[in-house]
């Protein structure tokens, strides 16, 4: 992110998209099924990383059963409902490049806050 935001900026001119822009592509959200918005939108009274320009219009996805987004205790990203399900391509376009075997690392304990 230390030279990629710096590229982003001289790329647009310092000018990034605002609000107003009308994407050339359809999009549609990268999964099925319900999930919910814990975080995202389109100023940065609702965007909890406005000040990162790569992530203005970024929104954090969850799933939910019995108003707990995790089974058990939390601590594993396998304890919550969403890891494992299938992430899809928001557009079409062509896989360049897949890795697999990267570590999961496990979650820093942190004050519960069920999101």
């Amino acid at each position: 992110m230390l030279i990629g935001i710096p590229l982003i900026y001289m790329r647009c001119w310092f000018r990034l998209p605002n609000r107003h822009y009308k994407a050339k592509v359809s999009y549609r959200l990268p999964f099925d099924g319900e999930w919910l918005t814990v975080n995202g939108g389109l100023d940065k009274e609702t965007s909890h990383s406005w000040r990162i320009c790569n992530q203005h219009y970024a929104y954090d996805f969850y799933m939910e059963q019995g108003e707990k987004s995790y089974r058990t205790d939390g601590l594993t990203v396998s304890d919550y409902y969403c890891y494992g399900e299938p992430v899809l391509s928001p557009a079409d376009g062509f896989v360049v490049d897949i890795k697999d075997g990267l570590r999961i690392p496990r979650l820093v304990q942190m004050e519960k806050s069920n999101a």
